[in-house]
């Protein structure tokens, strides 16, 4: 506790040794002017005046009337600036998306492709398990048990048709 306390009055003792002042200028109308060991502000711009004559308070008033149009004027100016930027930006984005999409819709539509394909490689063989499926007893009154012959020819056919499915997997991926 006392090494916080002894730690925190030499901090705030050396802050107010190396404090530098600062200036802060306002721009409006009137003049005045603060000073103080640490701060000065000073008001630069129109000064206005309650006893002056009527042409300088005119003048004072055109002076910051055409301060506020520069102002104005350049606050347009950066406002098109930004939106011509955000603009550009978005049109990027749009192509970007419109990009992507595009590599979406390819991709979709070769995985499509793949599929029929193998899809139509697989259709002899669900037509030979359907027709082996429907006639086992007349073909196991085959003589010579030639019956037997034809569920080994499906399956060997079936083992064909799974390997170039998968060589043409492995090509196109």
């Amino acid at each position: 506790m006392i090494y916080r306390t002894t730690r925190g009055w030499a901090v705030k003792s050396f802050n107010k040794l190396t404090r530098r002042s600062q200036v802060i200028q306002v721009s409006g109308i009137g003049e005045s002017a603060i000073a103080s060991d640490d701060l000065t502000v000073t008001k630069t711009g129109w000064s206005w005046k309650e006893d002056a004559p009527v042409e300088e308070q005119i003048g004072s008033i055109r002076a910051y009337i055409s301060d506020i149009e520069g102002r104005l004027n350049g606050m347009i100016n950066a406002l098109s600036t930004e939106r011509q930027a955000r603009q550009a930006a978005i049109t990027g984005l749009a192509q970007e998306l419109e990009r992507t999409a595009d590599q979406l819709t390819t991709l979709i539509d070769q995985k499509d492709q793949r599929a029929a394909r193998v899809d139509a490689r697989g259709l002899p063989l669900i037509g030979c398990g359907i027709f082996l499926n429907g006639v086992p007893e007349e073909l196991a009154g085959i003589p010579l048990h030639l019956g037997w012959l034809l569920p080994f020819l499906a399956f060997g056919a079936m083992i064909v048709v799974l390997t170039t499915i998968m060589q043409s997997r492995a090509t196109t991926s």
